[in-house]
């Protein structure tokens, strides 16, 4: 297939360049969010009804009336529990967002990436997710964070000439024709973008949004699973305002977890005190 591949590359387009991380809606369930509300619909609907006959009425249906089926379906998704702390024994109030049921299994979309191979490494554990992945290289350039812009003029230049320097390394060892692609990946840093295709069942498309978009998220994926909430947004306008995606600009987004858990380690001394309490 590799052979194969490379004799059409001519005759393929070339992609546009990457200046940096993105997502882009390739494909997806023709009349989506339709198919979805059916089948929130047909669940509960009698035995007498077929998922196509609901199907055929939501189509009909006025968008109010949409909005209403789909209102009901997430209804108290979202509980308060009180628990004790493992740590500190403190009872605390925690909230929880229980899975939707599986309504939302009936409907795809296909997202192609184009990431750095250090986010990478995070996103593609989702194993619910059909992924198709490409060879890493260096022909997609690499990430520089905003940390390092931000440090100094100076900074910045020593990392793009160490990048460029691994670009160079990369791409020598591949001029050579001593080394099967596979093996080139190994010359190639965290910070090089690799690109995949992602395949998500609705129901793991609210999950993983909601998980990637948290604060704690590292920033990498933190905006390209914004800009999916975004295009998912444009296809499914209604039943994707139910995706609790966290939409704000946080640098610094791990601040707020390392400061609680500083904040339990004081109430019960130094990790080594805090490993013989536990016995």
């Amino acid at each position: 297939m590799r052979a194969l591949a490379n004799s059409l590359e001519d005759r393929l387009a070339d992609r546009s360049p990457a200046n940096s991380n993105w997502a882009e809606l390739v494909d997806f369930t023709p009349d989506i969010e339709n198919k979805i509300i059916a089948s929130m619909l047909y669940e509960f609907a009698p035995a007498t009804k077929s998922w196509q006959a609901c199907y055929s009425f939501v189509r009909t249906m006025p968008a109010w009336e949409k909005e209403k089926i789909v209102k009901t379906f997430f209804e108290n998704r979202e509980q308060q529990l009180q628990r004790i702390d493992a740590i500190t024994g403190r009872e605390e109030v925690r909230k929880y967002r229980f899975a939707p049921l599986k309504a939302l299994q009936d409907g795809y979309v296909k997202f192609e990436l184009v990431i750095d191979y250090g986010a990478f490494r995070d996103i593609h554990r989702h194993r619910r997710t059909s992924q198709r992945r490409q060879t890493l290289t260096a022909d997609l350039g690499y990430e520089v964070p905003r940390i390092v812009t931000e440090m100094s003029g100076e900074a910045e230049a020593v990392y793009r000439k160490a990048m460029d320097e691994a670009v160079k390394l990369f791409n020598e060892a591949r001029a050579s024709g001593l080394f099967h692609p596979d093996a080139l990946q190994y010359l190639v840093n965290f910070a090089f973008r690799i690109s995949e295709t992602k395949t998500f069942d609705v129901m793991q498309l609210f999950y993983e949004i909601e998980l990637r978009t948290t604060p704690s998220g590292h920033f990498s994926y933190r905006k390209l699973y914004q800009d999916i909430y975004r295009a998912v947004r444009q296809e499914m306008p209604i039943v994707s305002k139910y995706i609790c995606a966290d939409m704000s600009n946080c640098e610094m987004g791990r601040l707020a977890s390392e400061v609680r858990y500083e904040k339990k380690q004081s109430l019960i001394g130094t990790p080594e005190e805090a490993r013989i309490l536990a016995g």
